[in-house]
């Protein structure tokens, strides 16, 4: 399982495939837009592969996209592409000529052969495993398979098998009935003709007894053999069918061990039907054991129902043999101890799982971690992670925020002292910590974050590298960078030169910077007198405090910094400038009119003229058939959603131009939300502007656009997220979804249940995509709506004739004109490939375009000076007025006379995120009737952000008790107050308010031990105690604030007094 290969299926995906190898250099191969000409070889880089080859059953909108842009010869619209004008629409090509494909006449005339024959399936692979063992296994290809078959692989089938034969392993992701079998089965004939054993799986008994029978049919009662719970027939077979949980416990007994004596012996392909099934709650985790105890000599070939994410998948197989190998190397070249840098929580408890079988410490440390481990659990026995104790005692460790923090300590503990070789840890282990290695490892040099991947920083590298190499035990320190499949050498090279990055001032105003800075005279009432008396103090001018904020370290970078970065851009914009002029049309032609005869220029300059026309009338009749497909999709939403809540399938693609998929519930059109906060926000916020009017189109587009005005609605995807957005995105309308009856008597209406957790949801939309007819918007669900989520299905199981679709006679027409106007263009271009002075106009364009390259390059550099001024441009002192506005407004200070008002003088002592929202939340009254695990877990809902379930644990968390639900529904209003009041003077500080771990708090405050709260929780430890700390914190400053009433000072101290109990009072970070 060196290497791996990933193919997947998609309607709307341009036919593409690209190969990577762990450890092995081999190539990237991408397929042409049309035809069938062979991929060429374009460049080295490291292995996996990705491939999406057309559906048969495409609608007419899906056979008119741009994937599929040109009806003519390959050949003609490359070179016809090549010339497209620079200041237009241009499109770049790599200039060469796709070669034949090098199997494909051959495998014709082979084909032709076998398929006028009468020979069964079962007769032409036993036939084929015959020649095998008279001329060796070295005749088996692409072509041999193909040639059992009585009728001609797809694209995607031949591509696989060719992979596999190659030896890697492969995943293939298509919709159900698309063909992902035959892979499997060409690869169970190659391995029988070669003598070895093939084991196949599937997650159900019944698909595990099709199966057993079909590969009968094909291999002979003999060769065929079945494993599940209830039979056992033929178990020494070559190809061997069984459940995965028969393999997964097969697995467990042989892991490290391939014997003769074990069930892994002369097993050279394993076969995972089903791999979908790996995202399952209660199942999920046999699919990811199998992988990971695999042995890596094995292959895999995973077949999957089509996902969103299957080159992720096709990552994470791969990552398994790459994290073994890569120790092995560590360990054969004395480069342990290291520290392994994997950007997931998930990624570094997996990577511990992939090496448990190494043995990294001798039986003497072995004995060390053993007494370390015993004293430990004596003394904080709810600290110990059980799960991790398997890998401690091999070496290995994971180390990141998931773990309590006593937990990573005695992590660091034993790594400091030797007896833990291999650490697993996130970025944050590169900051503060005294853990030095001989060896640091970067697992990528990319991560995720919220916006897609993204690349490393050089400091964050840097840091990270930095751990490798310990003073006076090392002579050099090591740094492994691995190669993942999101980038290769040259991001690498670009990263590592790239230089270190400059300190950036990140000062920001906040509301008890603004408090303590301007605050004067306070009124306060003395114990020992009736009345109240103010207490002179001194509160300094807005001059005075500009003063200070402009001494920021902001301010200091722009009095060295700016005026070099401002020359630097000067230069830029002049050369910018200059190259663009070299480019212009006027310079374009007269170097033509110099280089091309009269009669040359003359023909090419028409032809160019008309070509320039027609693309913009094509542009013309995309528009109006989209808009036509749009307005057919509003009508079938209302209809549809009269009785139902139907499925439907949004499509996007990101900024990489990598399209998804993605399949939701529809709820409603916003506008029928009367009330709801998504509602407000799509009327109130620019951002969700649609910019669409209705236009005339040119006489020779006929007529006028449809009279279409797209709206936004909401759906809840199968990821548990809602999704925002307009007609544009929806791919497919189903006519199958929830129905919207009431599951008992008395019950509400699912659309009436899922509109209430909408606007239970907080109003913070990311925006996926944007056009100007809407964008495509999500926000992250909550843990009540995860039970909605889990019942969308996956996009493989929604059939063709589940479509709800209508095309009306315009937009038949629409699409017909448009295919129309497309092949003009097209044979357009042809056109002018041929005349009699193209090739010298294209060494012009070349030459031109080497130029448009370099200007592209200057503006990148342009922006990113850009960005760098912007930086150090000095911003605190305008946040600092906006907050003072908002302080004034609430009456926490007057900032005309200095006077501090209660409100402010609390706040003024807080420390937390938002001090004002904390101030206004403690002094309210209502919290003065709550108990002090009911004020705890009040307190809990105000520094809980950041804290999040994690999907792939059991969904459980303690409910929080009614009370505490009336006071957060009460206290929301007044949130919503200071929100508003925020946006109005341009604030952006977050008032946390989130009763989804509130029952956690609740749980602990009321005497749950550590072990009893953890049992099926959805967080991990590390989250848990993170939130209850936060909390204490909280509740500890309560009773050392102004002006606090002394009943809640009471119950707080109460409160944290019993929180504050192991785990949670020994934690260490």
């Amino acid at each position: 399982m060196n290497t791996l290969l990933q193919f997947s299926i998609s309607s709307l995906s341009l036919p593409s495939i690209t190969s990577l190898d762990h450890f092995h250099s081999s190539s990237i191969v991408q397929l042409p837009k049309l035809g069938f000409c062979s991929p060429k070889l374009l460049r080295n880089s490291q292995f996996r592969t990705f491939f999406n080859p057309p559906n048969p059953l495409t609608s007419v909108e899906s056979q008119l996209s741009d994937a599929d842009e040109d009806d003519f010869d390959e050949e003609d619209d490359e070179a016809a592409e090549e010339y497209d004008d620079i200041s237009g629409d241009t499109t770049e090509v790599s200039g060469e000529l796709e070669e034949e494909d090098d199997f494909e006449p051959e495998e014709d005339e082979l084909s032709s052969l076998f398929w006028s024959s009468n020979e069964s399936k079962v007769e032409r692979v036993q036939k084929l495993c015959d020649e095998v063992r008279e001329f060796g296994a070295g005749i088996i290809d692409a072509n041999e398979l193909a040639s059992i078959y009585d009728f001609r692989l797809d694209k995607f089938q031949r591509l696989a098998i060719k992979a596999f034969l190659r030896g890697s392993s492969v995943v293939v992701s298509a919709p159900t009935s698309s063909g992902k079998t035959l892979v499997a089965e060409a690869a169970a004939v190659a391995t029988v003709a070669r003598g070895k054993r093939l084991f196949y799986t599937t997650p159900l008994k019944a698909l595990s007894n099709q199966k057993f029978r079909e590969f009968r049919d094909a291999f002979g009662d003999s060769n065929v053999g079945l494993l599940t719970g209830d039979s056992a027939i033929n178990k020494d077979a070559q190809v061997l069918i069984m459940t995965t949980e028969i393999l997964r416990n097969m697995l467990y007994q042989s892991v490290g061990v391939v014997s003769s004596g074990s069930g892994l012996f002369d097993v050279d392909v394993i076969v995972l039907d089903e791999v979908h099934y790996l995202s399952d709650m209660s199942r999920g985790t046999v699919w990811e054991e199998t992988v990971i105890y695999c042995p890596k000599e094995v292959q895999l070939i995973c077949l999957s129902a089509t996902v969103a994410n299957p080159e992720e998948l096709a990552g994470w197989i791969g990552q398994v043999p790459q994290v073994e190998d890569t120790l092995e190397h560590l360990k054969g070249r004395d480069m342990l101890p290291a520290i392994w840098f994997i950007f997931s929580r998930k990624g570094c408890d997996a990577a511990v799982q992939y090496v448990e079988g190494s043995k990294l410490l001798d039986e003497c440390e072995k004995a060390e971690v053993e007494l370390a481990l015993k004293r430990f659990r004596m003394q904080y026995p709810d600290a110990v992670r059980e799960p991790a104790v398997k890998g401690l005692l091999k070496g290995v460790a994971a180390h990141h925020a998931g773990c309590l923090p006593l937990w990573k300590s005695f992590i660091e503990e034993l790594f400091q002292r030797g007896l833990v070789k291999v650490v697993f840890a996130t970025e944050t282990l590169a900051a503060g910590i005294n853990m030095p290695a001989r060896t640091a490892v970067v697992a990528s040099l990319s991560k995720r974050s919220e916006a897609g991947r993204v690349q490393l920083r050089s400091n964050e590298l840097l840091q990270m590298a930095g751990r490798a190499g310990r003073r006076g035990i090392d002579e050099r320190g090591h740094v492994v960078l691995i190669q993942s499949p999101y980038e290769g050498a040259e991001e690498c090279c670009e990263l590592l030169f790239s230089g270190v990055e400059p300190l950036v001032s990140q000062f920001t105003a906040s509301y008890g910077m603004v408090l303590n800075l301007l605050g004067g005279a306070k009124v306060t009432r003395r114990s020992n007198e009736a009345d109240g008396i103010r207490i002179s103090q001194t509160g300094r001018t807005l001059e005075e405090a500009r003063k200070l904020v402009e001494q920021s370290f902001g301010n200091y970078l722009g009095s060295n910094v700016m005026l070099a970065s401002k020359e630097e851009l000067g230069r830029v914009r002049k050369e910018i400038e200059l190259l663009t002029a070299e480019v212009s049309d006027d310079a374009f032609d007269k170097k033509i009119r110099k280089l091309l005869s009269e009669s040359a220029y003359k023909e090419i300059a028409s032809l160019q003229e008309e070509l320039v026309e027609e693309k913009r009338l094509r542009v013309e009749f995309r528009r109006r058939m989209e808009l036509e497909r749009m307005s057919s999709i509003k009508p079938l939403l209302k209809d549809l959603g009269n009785e139902s809540l139907p499925f439907v399938c949004l499509v996007y693609k990101d900024t990489d131009g990598v399209e998804h998929s993605i399949v939701a519930v529809y709820l409603a059109e916003v506008d029928s939300l009367d009330g709801s906060k998504v509602k407000n926000l799509v009327e109130s916020d620019d951002s969700f502007n649609l910019k669409v009017a209705e236009t005339e189109l040119s006489m020779s587009a006929a007529g006028k656009l449809p009279c279409f005005e797209p709206s936004y609605h909401v759906a809840l995807g199968s990821d548990n997220s809602w999704y925002l957005f307009t007609e544009k995105w929806i791919k497919a309308v189903y006519r199958t979804g929830f129905p919207n009856m009431a599951l008992n008597e008395g019950d509400a209406l699912p659309r009436e249940i899922m509109t209430m957790l909408l606007d239970k949801e907080g109003t913070e939309w990311s925006r996926l995509v944007d056009s100007e007819v809407g964008g495509l918007w999500h926000m992250e669900g909550s843990l009540e709506t995860w039970s909605w989520s889990l019942n969308v299905p996956m996009l493989s199981s929604l059939s063709e004739e589940d479509k709800a679709s209508h095309m009306s006679a315009a937009q038949l027409e629409a699409v017909e004109c448009y295919r129309k106007q497309r092949n003009k263009v097209s044979h357009l271009k042809r056109k002018i490939t041929r005349t009699e002075g193209f090739k010298d106009y294209k060494k012009i364009f070349d030459t031109a375009k080497l130029t448009v390259g370099k200007i592209r390059r200057l503006k990148n550099r342009e922006k990113r000076l850009i960005d760098r001024i912007e930086q150090i441009e000095p911003s605190g002192w305008k946040e600092f007025l906006q907050i003072s506005n908002v302080i004034h407004e609430t009456r926490a200070l007057d900032i005309n006379t200095n006077m501090i008002f209660p409100l402010g003088e609390t706040a003024s002592a807080i420390r937390g995120e938002n001090e004002l929202w904390l101030a206004m939340v403690l002094r309210n009254r209502v919290l003065l009737d709550l108990k002090p695990i009911q004020l705890a877990a009040v307190c809990g809902s105000l520094v809980s952000e950041g804290i999040k379930i994690r999907p792939w644990k059991n969904n459980s968390l303690y409910e929080p008790s009614s009370t505490v639900i009336n006071i957060i529904n009460y206290l929301d209003e007044q949130r919503s107050y200071l929100l508003q009041l925020q946006d109005k003077h341009g604030v952006e500080i977050s008032c946390c308010l989130d009763s989804q771990f509130c029952g956690m708090v609740e749980a602990w405050a009321s005497g749950l031990t550590w072990r009893e709260i953890m049992m099926d929780c959805a967080m991990d430890e590390g989250d848990l105690a993170r939130l209850l700390r936060r909390t204490i914190d909280l509740l500890a400053q309560i009773p050392k604030m102004p002006d606090i009433d002394p009943t809640l000072q009471s119950n707080a101290l109460t409160a944290s007094g019993v929180m504050d109990r192991s785990p949670i009072s020994e934690l260490a970070g």
